[in-house]
């Protein structure tokens, strides 16, 4: 009997020893931006909107907000002192932490010159913030040209 208790004692212990608990995989709270396409990097002033195909991904996802004055996508002209600022709807039930990843597409209103020239270059700077205000990284368009 005392074998059958040492034996399943020492059992146990090798049984115990070599359970690993699983490493949490780490999720990065911070969003990512990429820029898919531009659709034109030359424009006729007040006549071509702009539209960005930017890509997104967010591995805790709390992109997006359920409140349209919740304005959490910035894009910055560089030709301006302050950023344009954008309402993203939710991007994934509030309640749940999903991975998440796909694409916006945001329709910027035709730019205009703001000199005396005939033409004028501007790049687009843009980030978003989550709803647990983590800022993602700073993606900036090539150069656009504006033409009279």
């Amino acid at each position: 009997m005392k074998n059958f208790a040492l034996g399943s004692s020492l059992c146990l212990l090798i049984v115990f020893s070599s359970c690993k608990k699983k490493k949490e995989e780490q999720i990065d709270p911070i969003p990512f931006l990429e820029i898919e396409s531009i659709s034109a990097t030359t424009v006729q002033e007040y006549d071509s909107n702009v539209v960005l195909k930017l890509l997104y991904r967010d591995e805790d996802g709390d992109l997006g907000f359920d409140h349209p004055d919740s304005l959490s996508l910035y894009i910055h002209d560089s030709r301006l002192e302050n950023p344009d600022r954008y309402f993203v709807p939710l991007l994934s039930p509030p309640a749940d932490s999903l991975h998440i990843q796909g694409g916006l597409d945001v329709t910027l209103v035709a730019p205009f010159l703001l000199g005396n020239g005939n033409s004028e270059t501007l790049n687009y700077s843009v980030w978003i913030f989550d709803r647990k205000h983590n800022v993602s990284n700073i993606v900036v368009t090539d150069p656009i040209t504006i033409i009279r």
